[in-house]
């Protein structure tokens, strides 16, 4: 019996050390692979730069490099348990991906592109990529920034540029186009100070300019036709009015004003019978409905083509002021060397012009002559001749 015990003893004892001895080597297995693998890892991101302090990029990184860095650590990032290589394993990512964005901002910055939607998107990625090593890779984002910050700044530039546009070509300018779309444009490409890109593009903003004023044009004579329909037929009922017709618009005043002198003109002998005299009132009558009539005429031409009526400066006319100071930047000049000032128009309305300082300009047009200063002499004096001699 007591035998048995002892063996029973002896049998759990082996089976311990055994148990023991089996999950102490697997652990010991374990954790050598573990750091066997950290380790390879390690080794594997260090490659990525020119020294082992890790500040700059290896001289002939490649993006597959990065990538399969990356993937390697990654992987290790789940799979590590030992506390101590999970700190290695945290080091060895940053530096991976610190290790990606610096590629980015050298392929970004390095690219001899003129393609204006790969540039917009370099500049992006190039942001992006800087911000992200900006804090722990201080050396190599002082090297970069300068790079990086006009590469953004084209990006910006060209974003403004395309809101001028309907297709991603730049082929097509957007027909509500107005001059605060224009300077932001502008003084988004001004920003980048680089004349090289200027010059590329500054033209784009100069066809959207240019459609912008064709549009304003269309408007503005679309607005003067309208407010010459709208005087026309003022002047056509206060002038039915003077002579006591009914005011019937506009088309029926010109009609009865026409079939007037035409009735004078083709039946004398018929007047001459019924109306051997001429009172001083219907000479009066006559002549108020020429001088309506007239004046409904020069009313009408005059709403037509409205015209400057004071200086015009050597940069032009503009319908607005900020349109005026657009022109000077897209010119190149300065602003402050410029004189820009309102121009009085024939219909009432202001316009601007600008010219360097000193300008004198010159006046394309003179004030037109009132209305009744139109009417007509000759129908007066054939009135005063149908009046008998006394």
């Amino acid at each position: 019996m007591k035998r048995k015990h002892i063996f029973q003893i002896l049998i759990v004892t082996l089976l311990a050390g055994y148990l023991t001895v089996f999950y102490g080597m697997r652990n010991t297995i374990d954790t050598s692979f573990e750091q066997h693998a950290v380790q390879a890892a390690t080794q594997q991101i260090s490659q990525l730069y020119s020294s082992s302090k890790r500040t700059f990029p290896a001289k002939h990184l490649s993006r597959s490099m990065v990538t399969a860095a990356q993937a390697k650590v990654n992987q290790l990032v789940h799979n590590v348990e030992n506390r101590d290589q999970k700190k290695i394993v945290a080091k060895d990512k940053r530096d991976a991906d610190a290790a990606s964005n610096m590629l980015t901002i050298q392929e970004a910055t390095n690219a001899q592109s003129s393609n204006l939607a790969q540039i917009e998107s370099e500049g992006t990625r190039a942001s992006a990529a800087y911000k992200a090593i900006v804090a722990i890779k201080p050396a190599f984002a002082a090297d970069y920034q300068q790079a990086v910050t006009q590469l953004y700044k084209k990006s910006l530039a060209i974003a403004q540029i395309k809101k001028l546009y309907n297709d991603q070509n730049l082929q097509h300018p957007k027909a509500d186009l107005s001059s605060s779309n224009i300077d932001l444009a502008i003084n988004a490409i001004e920003n980048v100070e680089n004349q090289d890109f200027a010059k590329n593009v500054l033209p784009l903003v100069q066809v959207a300019k240019k459609s912008q004023a064709n549009n304003d044009t269309t408007v503005a004579m679309e607005s003067t036709d309208t407010s010459s329909t709208k005087q026309t037929a003022t002047t056509g009922r206060q002038n039915q009015q003077d002579t006591g017709e009914p005011a019937s618009g506009v088309s029926g005043n010109h009609a009865t004003t026409a079939g007037q002198a035409s009735d004078q003109t083709s039946q004398p002998s018929q007047k001459a019978p019924s109306q051997p005299t001429t009172s001083p009132s219907g000479t009066s009558s006559s002549t108020d409905n020429n001088a309506g009539a007239s004046a409904s005429s020069s009313i009408s031409a005059s709403a037509n083509k409205a015209e400057p009526m004071t200086v015009v400066l050597s940069g032009g006319l503009y319908k607005t002021y900020d349109d005026a100071v657009a022109s000077i930047k897209i010119q190149g000049k300065a602003v402050d060397d410029m004189t820009i000032r309102s121009v009085t128009m024939s219909d009432g309305s202001f316009q601007w012009t600008w010219g360097p300082n000193g300008d004198s300009g010159s006046s394309s047009s003179k004030p037109s002559s009132s209305a009744p200063s139109s009417s007509n002499p000759t129908g007066q004096d054939a009135n005063k001749n149908s009046q008998p001699q006394h």
